[in-house]
């Protein structure tokens, strides 16, 4: 998982991804139609599904569930109120108290 990534999304990117190297894999098998069914196709294809709907079940209902709880605890109406009255620009003001439009 990149750094760039935040914790809980760079997870559920790096699980999701697994999940789609496990269709690539199934698909190309099922594309093998030339090859007889194998005695153990059915226990694959269970294991499939189990994996699949374990990644499934970690990053809608963990990962979510995680992600949410934490910000549930850091986000109040309070504080968003006043995070959005904090300026992102500022114009820069020369010791003569004039601003400057250069910099």
């Amino acid at each position: 998982m990149p750094f760039s990534h935040p914790n809980q999304s760079g997870t559920a990117i790096w699980s999701y991804s697994l999940l789609m190297r496990a269709n690539r894999a199934k698909d190309a098998i099922d594309g093998i139609y030339f090859v007889p069914e194998h005695p153990m196709a059915k226990e694959a294809i269970d294991k499939y599904r189990k994996l699949k709907d374990q990644i499934d079940d970690r990053i809608s209902k963990t990962m979510w569930e995680g992600w949410n709880k934490r910000n549930e605890l850091h986000a109040t109406n309070d504080r968003i109120d006043q995070a959005l009255q904090n300026s992102l620009l500022i114009r820069q003001v020369d010791r003569a108290g004039n601003r400057s439009i250069e910099n």
